[in-house]
């Protein structure tokens, strides 16, 4: 239950974060489209940033798996690339979607500033 609740507000959120702005949209509309309250919003995610971001640490399990997975004779630079498959199979159904996913990454100083954390493992 807990999952499929973060799933659609992460789909809600996305879909106002690219029609309106990351910094224009609010978590009271966020919480208000998703059919949740603002507290129990906040009991799935600790900030607004990571509804944005609830997908990375999967994602990067993924990657690891799939790079585990590469043959051992394989080399590095081969095995890499062909790890991240799987971000190019996850996004390839939706292509304008991740790169406004992309861009709104890179253009929110505070989704920068979360990821950054995020990716030097001060998950909260």
């Amino acid at each position: 239950m807990r999952a499929t609740i973060r799933a659609e507000v992460t789909e809600v959120a996305l879909r106002l974060f690219i029609e309106q702005g990351f910094e224009r949209t609010t978590v009271d509309q966020i919480a208000a489209e998703a059919g949740l309250s603002r507290a129990s919003l906040f009991r799935h995610f600790g900030t607004k940033e990571d509804i944005v971001l609830v997908d990375l640490e999967e994602i990067g399990r993924q990657i690891a798996d799939a790079l585990a997975a590469r043959p051992d004779e394989e080399r590095p630079w081969e095995a890499l690339p062909r790890a991240f498959d799987v971000m190019t199979r996850m996004n390839e159904a939706a292509p304008e979607r991740t790169l406004s996913y992309l861009r709104m990454l890179q253009d929110t100083p505070s989704l920068r500033a979360r990821h950054y954390e995020k990716q030097l493992g001060g998950r909260k």
